[in-house]
């Protein structure tokens, strides 16, 4: 009994060692779990995010856009048909002309001739 009673602070030292490295792994083990729990938010909230729709919304306005432009460039070849068509109407009224001013000058050569 009195050897079991000199051990006693030695046992109690070891014990005491043997609680703060307990302490000390529960701190860990603590930390390592909070990670684990950031860790596993961030997936959750990476796997509830759905990209599809941000894709599709962006999709959308790219098409409107695309539509817009098509849109635009159907009007500027219609205006483009119609500056073509007034082109040729005047290049015609300009030939129209020249061929005038030939017979006008014909026939002044005409009357000249006739006198």
């Amino acid at each position: 009994l009195e050897d079991d009673k000199k051990q006693i602070p030695a046992m109690q030292k070891k014990i005491d060692e043997l609680n703060a490295k307990l302490n000390f792994k529960e701190k860990e083990n603590k930390a390592a779990i909070q990670k684990i729990v950031a860790l596993e938010d961030q997936i959750k909230e990476y796997n509830d995010f759905d990209g599809t729709e941000q894709l599709k919304s962006e999709s959308e306005e790219l098409l409107q856009h695309h539509k817009a432009a098509l849109a635009k460039i159907g009007h500027l070849e219609k205006e483009l048909a119609t500056v073509a068509a007034k082109d040729q109407a005047y290049a015609e009224s300009l030939e129209k002309i020249a061929s005038l001013e030939q017979e006008v000058k014909i026939l002044e050569n005409l009357d000249i001739t006739e006198e």
